[in-house]
């Protein structure tokens, strides 16, 4: 195996092992079942969020939480919530 393959095989593997730990995407806390809006935010984390965002990684910014995600950060260009789901949206985060 030449270096550079063996530092690319090296690189992969890192970073597999990397996204493995922090869980890309993943949602973390049980959401209570008395808590229609968090639930409901839930539903569009799931849908819109969990690609490239933990609940955890977005816990306090939830606040910068907004309908047009796109104006934010170009990678979220098409993701356009209406207000209850902004509302449902930090709800969920709220219980994360």
């Amino acid at each position: 195996m030449t270096s550079n393959t063996f530092r690319t095989a090296t690189l992969v593997i890192a970073l597999v092992a990397a996204l493995s730990i922090v869980g890309c995407g993943t949602m973390t806390n049980v959401v209570p079942t008395d808590n229609a809006a968090a639930l409901a935010g839930e539903t569009t984390f799931a849908n819109d969020c969990a690609r490239c965002h933990s609940a955890s990684s977005l816990k306090g910014s939830a606040g910068q939480i907004i309908n047009d995600l796109g104006s934010l950060d170009s990678a979220m260009n098409g993701i356009t919530l209406t207000d209850e789901e902004v509302t449902n949206l930090k709800a969920y985060l709220a219980t994360q």
